[in-house]
């Protein structure tokens, strides 16, 4: 009989004593307890039962396309009930942002909501105010006028000390991964924990292994930057951000530069990500119209403004000018660029 599922958003590593995609698996009826407990043996720690689909695969009980077809049709499923149901808790707010750079006005009185959760994407015209969103989001940059909230804490009234400590809540995958060339992959990752914590370096190491492991670079922490594709570097930097175990992950432009099959790679490992650990993610991306399969909700932005917001599906079917011209890539329409 499949075992009860616990809540999606439960933080309890014990709820999950297969890992929340073991747990996903069995209750799909997939794989079997026996099958799961042969793949992890008997008394797996929590980083081994993040892996449990790689395990499963390596001990030839799923292929490597079942398991990322599965894990995609189960996002398909969270996306739909969304779309039903478009009642999640805010855990990030704006009201009424308005932000100038070089004279120019970039957000002008954004109010916006991002799910606690979910996968959140930001979508808009190249220019049109997201990266500067994103860093509001973490308090990176601040307003001329309104209100950042996360979590009801207001990002402008909080003293450094607590800023800071927000902050710990938070991690970021800055566009084009931000290594350092310096270090080895495996140094890059381990950078935050070594810099913002207190941990012992061999702990240090087993936390680097898990998240190289869990975004398939296992064999690769010898590496330096200059020695990886692009593929590869965006792998490395989404390990780093994994690494101190946040909240909520910011990912901006996660396949830019990116040749299709690589891109639809990392969307998978998104998807693996967010599945195995349900953090609450926002992430800007032109990945369109492709975005829109891996993200439950969408932000739309355009002349400083928010344009719609809602679950993926409704955005990608909304009859706006301005969200047609976009998705098309039209040159004809509202939107003018020539």
């Amino acid at each position: 009989m499949p075992s009860q599922q616990p809540s999606a958003t439960d933080s309890n590593p014990a709820s999950f004593p297969y890992g929340r995609v073991g747990t996903l698996l069995l209750d799909a009826g997939r794989v079997t307890e026996s099958q799961i407990r042969e793949a992890l043996g008997e008394t797996p720690d929590e980083d081994e039962r993040s892996l449990v689909g790689e395990k499963l695969v390596q001990c030839g009980l799923l292929t490597q396309p079942e398991l990322l077809k599965f894990l995609f049709d189960q996002l398909t499923k969270e996306r739909e009930a969304y779309q039903k149901n478009p009642i999640s808790e805010p855990v990030i707010r704006f009201r009424g942002l308005e932000k100038t750079l070089d004279g120019r006005k970039i957000l002008d009185g954004v109010d916006l909501e991002i799910p606690l959760g979910k996968i959140t994407a930001i979508l808009g015209v190249s220019g049109g105010g997201k990266t500067v969103t994103l860093k509001h989001m973490i308090g990176l940059m601040k307003p001329e006028a309104g209100e950042v909230e996360v979590d009801g804490q207001v990002l402008g009234s909080l003293a450094p000390k607590e800023l800071n400590k927000l902050r710990t809540r938070f991690s970021m995958l800055f566009q084009g991964g931000a290594l350092f060339d310096s270090l080895n992959v495996a140094d890059n990752v381990a950078f935050p924990l070594r810099e913002k914590t207190k941990l012992k370096e061999d702990v240090i190491q087993r936390r680097v292994n898990t998240c190289l492991k869990q975004v398939n670079l296992g064999k690769m922490g010898f590496k330096f930057p200059d020695e990886l594709s692009g593929g590869m570097m965006k792998r490395a930097a989404l390990a780093r951000a994994m690494v101190t175990n946040p909240e909520i992950l910011l990912l901006d432009e996660p396949t830019a530069g990116l040749d299709p099959i690589i891109e639809r790679s990392i969307h998978h490992l998104i998807c693996d990500t967010y599945l195995r650990f349900r953090y609450t993610m926002v992430l800007i991306s032109h990945s369109v119209p492709e975005i829109f399969r891996w993200s439950h909700h969408v932000v739309v932005l355009h002349q400083g403004k928010v344009l719609e917001a809602g679950p993926s599906i409704d955005i990608a079917n909304s009859d706006n000018p301005v969200i047609r011209q976009f998705l098309t890539g039209s040159l004809e329409g509202p939107i003018k660029v020539i």
